[in-house]
């Protein structure tokens, strides 16, 4: 009989998990022997080993033998309530997992996000998350993967570290819908108030649907990612001639920009219609502030369990995009106000 082991499929924990009707992590525990299962779960792992004939690669167990069981996760900052959604969702996948998450914060200095990944790995976690990777850690990161320690990218990353794997819930669609409804309700101009942490050109997306659909897209760049910097630019906005009729606003900037508009005078949607990128979980503005919105915990969720599931042996996509994004039209969405020029006194009377 011909030998075709060398075509032979090698078989994986995962595939043993799958066969006995357990988590990869009992099978792990019953295979090492460390930790508790139950005889029920122990008879079967065994039994599926034998059918599959699995034969545990030595150097990968020698490997595990070795693991801290711990998750480094790096955010740049902890105050915006999406990046505790986030971290909730990595924490939950990370604990179906069996690992722990240690958790830092760069308080958003570069400097340390990058001195954070080089102490991670000195701690010798399993695996590094990242949230909103950049090229300035490109270096710190391919140290890092050349060490094997899996990295996953969670939200964004650009092109400089595009080898590194992203688990990412893209909104382009949704952008597109939502200016496709802006333009049927009359609606000529458009702006997106704040900064998005790595890119020079915040969501080139809806540049892209307002060219398609023959809307203006009006620019007045926040300076940093700080809801000063935020209002600043709005505030710059509200001031021209030209400003626009509609906004696109982060949700760490939706409270203060209603606030900012209702001192200026400005009513939503009769003067200005409001959209609310919501990357929350919290659907607290649903019905109230029309949003496209994205639940974080389930990029978190996810970027945990490509990181569990590349250590233990399968190795993930380049790009993991989940289709999660909704576009949620509400009342702050109104058709365009008639007369957008207001003249330098009005204006002035409004603002003051």
């Amino acid at each position: 009989m011909a030998n075709n082991r060398g075509s032979r499929r090698i078989v994986t924990l995962r595939d043993v998990a799958e066969r006995a009707g357990v988590s990869v992590s009992t099978a792990s525990r019953v295979l090492s022997g460390t930790e508790y299962a139950s005889e029920d779960a122990i008879r079967r792992v065994k039994e599926a080993v034998q059918s599959l004939d699995y034969r545990p690669n030595e150097s990968a167990r020698a490997l595990r033998r070795a693991r801290t069981m711990t998750f480094g996760v790096v955010y740049h900052q902890l105050r915006n309530p999406t990046v505790l959604d986030s971290l909730e969702g990595v924490e939950t996948g990370a604990d179906e997992r069996g690992y722990s998450v240690l958790v830092a914060s760069a308080r958003d200095s570069m400097d340390r996000y990058v001195a954070l990944i080089q102490r991670l790995m000195e701690r010798r976690v399993d695996a590094i998350l990242l949230s909103n990777l950049t090229d300035a850690a490109r270096d710190e990161v391919d140290l890092v993967r050349s060490s094997g320690i899996p990295v996953v990218v969670m939200a964004a990353r650009m092109d400089g570290v595009s080898h590194v794997p992203m688990v990412a819930a893209p909104w382009r669609n949704r952008i597109f819908d939502m200016v496709r409804d802006l333009a049927a309700l009359g609606h000529d101009s458009i702006a997106f108030v704040g900064a998005i942490r790595g890119s020079q050109s915040p969501l080139p997306s809806l540049s892209e649907a307002a060219a398609q659909y023959g809307i203006r897209r009006v620019d007045e760049p926040a300076q940093d990612y700080g809801e000063a910097a935020a209002m600043q630019a709005l505030d710059a906005l509200l001031a021209r001639r030209d400003r626009p009729s509609a906004l696109v606003v982060l949700n760490r900037n939706l409270s203060a920009t209603l606030a900012r508009l209702g001192d200026r005078g400005f009513r939503v949607p009769e003067d200005i219609s409001v959209v609310n990128i919501n990357d929350s979980s919290s659907r607290a503005t649903t019905g109230l502030v029309a949003e496209i919105h994205v639940d974080q915990f389930q990029v978190g969720y996810q970027a945990a369990m490509t990181a569990a599931d590349w250590l233990e042996g399968t190795e993930p996509e380049n790009r993991l995009e989940l289709d999660i994004a909704e576009w949620l039209p509400a009342t702050s969405l109104g058709p365009a106000p008639a007369r957008l020029n207001q003249q330098s006194g009005d204006l002035t009377a409004r603002m003051s």
